[in-house]
């Protein structure tokens, strides 16, 4: 615990000192790395995005708080699993934890609608608590190709090519981003390369309103991000700081771990993944038929019931005209 806690009290120290020199100092804008960073690093970005299309994976999640007074709040580890396919518009959330007792809670999602059960055990029916019919018309933040992130869950996952749930080419290619550093250096012999830039956009869920944007890549495995960090004067810092598998064979991340710290008080929040695998969940245990539920409860939670009657009326006329017709053809020439 101790230990922790002299961590967090470095990185305040090391942030502050950064802080200063991002705002006060003359900084380097390499336009050839600032070049890499948006031709070659925004390729390898979508390569990783690609890779991320399908899987399945468990994770621990922690949190510890630092109030203002010294006093440590550490809430219980949760447990989930999570997978995701793009191409099949399919994707799980499973918690478990000691507020649910011995439950586990599915939240589901497919192309049609999004439904949450609670279950004793995986193989009971459980207890229906949320059920939402997909809408093509809404924007949501907290949607990702259609289907929910989970309050950024499913983004931590991408943490290599991603700042939370925003791609990092919408950072380093908008203009609401304005450049003051892009430089290369090496660090215990590896080859970094550091982008920073001052947000001039409006507070809102991708930006911190006047923050400074601090990212550091790693351009030896596909651009990965390595660190980020938000400052914003004079007393918001955040920090994610993402580390991957020894041997460099994907691009998931093992452990990423995001701080911050404002006005004194500070959180710690930390993802630890086990190696993700392809998803081959079948198609049937995202939809509610496989949890004991009819479908019929998703009628009378659309959201526009015109649709439904429009073909209703049209399948009686085309059977109208169907009988019609055939009657025709029976009756004899005159």
């Amino acid at each position: 615990m101790c230990s922790r806690l002299f961590g967090l009290l470095v990185w305040m120290i090391l942030s502050s000192r950064c802080t200063s020199a991002v705002w006060g100092a003359d900084l380097v804008v390499d336009p050839v790395v600032l070049t890499q960073l948006r031709t070659t690093a925004e390729e390898d970005w979508q390569a990783i995005e690609r890779e991320q299309r399908s899987f399945d994976v468990s994770f621990i999640y922690k949190t510890k708080y630092v109030q203002r007074d010294g006093t440590i709040q550490s809430p219980e580890d949760i447990h989930y699993q999570l997978a995701y396919d793009a191409d099949r518009k399919v994707a799980l959330l499973r918690m478990q934890s000691k507020t649910l007792g011995q439950g586990i809670q599915h939240t589901i999602a497919n192309s049609r609608y999004d439904f949450r059960i609670l279950a004793k055990v995986m193989t009971e029916r459980g207890t229906l608590n949320h059920v939402h019919v997909a809408d093509p018309l809404e924007i949501d933040p907290d949607f990702d190709e259609g289907l929910p992130t989970w309050d950024g869950r499913r983004c931590s996952l991408v943490a290599a090519c991603r700042l939370g749930c925003t791609p990092l080419r919408d950072i380093v290619n908008s203009a609401l981003f304005e450049p003051i550093e892009a430089v290369r250096w090496s660090e215990m012999g590896q080859e970094r390369l550091r982008f920073s830039a001052k947000y001039l956009g409006e507070q809102g869920s991708v930006g911190r309103k006047g923050g400074i944007y601090t990212l550091v890549f790693d351009p030896s495995h596909n651009h990965r991000i390595m660190s980020w960090a938000i400052d914003v004067l004079p007393s918001r810092h955040e920090k994610v700081s993402v580390s991957y598998f020894s041997d460099n064979s994907i691009s998931a991340p093992h452990e990423t771990v995001y701080i911050v710290d404002s006005a004194g008080e500070m959180s710690e929040q930390t993802w630890t993944f086990d190696r993700p695998k392809p998803c081959t969940i079948p198609d049937a245990e995202f939809y509610l038929p496989h949890y004991g539920f009819s479908e019929a409860v998703l009628e009378t939670l659309h959201p526009n019931p015109w649709p439904r009657w429009l073909l209703i009326g049209f399948g009686i006329v085309t059977i109208a005209i169907g009988a019609w017709l055939f009657r025709g053809r029976r009756q004899p020439a005159a």
